[in-house]
């Protein structure tokens, strides 16, 4: 299975799952059983592994412009992050 996201898109997800995760202090993500918060992990975990913009000191300021990219999605070329998801598919 392949997951296709925009690079903004990616970024966006990664940190919505990031945070979610990160503390108690965080928003509350509600799952209705123990398979589907390690699915979110699992995602997070993926994403983690192929975006470099979370290691780079200018970090938030990456984040705001793919916000703002994703809001403001049109028709275009874009460069995409493509999610491998071994299974079925």
């Amino acid at each position: 299975m392949m997951i296709d996201l925009s690079e903004d898109e990616a970024l966006v997800l990664f940190e919505l799952l990031h945070e979610y995760g990160s503390s108690d202090e965080g928003r509350e993500l509600k799952v209705s059983h123990v398979a589907e918060r390690n699915v979110l992990w699992a995602l997070s975990a993926q994403l983690e592994k192929s975006l470099m913009a979370p290691f780079q000191t200018n970090y938030a300021d990456l984040l705001s412009k793919a916000a703002r990219g994703s809001e403001n999605r049109v028709a275009r070329s874009r460069s995409h992050a493509v999610l491998a998801i071994r299974g079925a598919g």
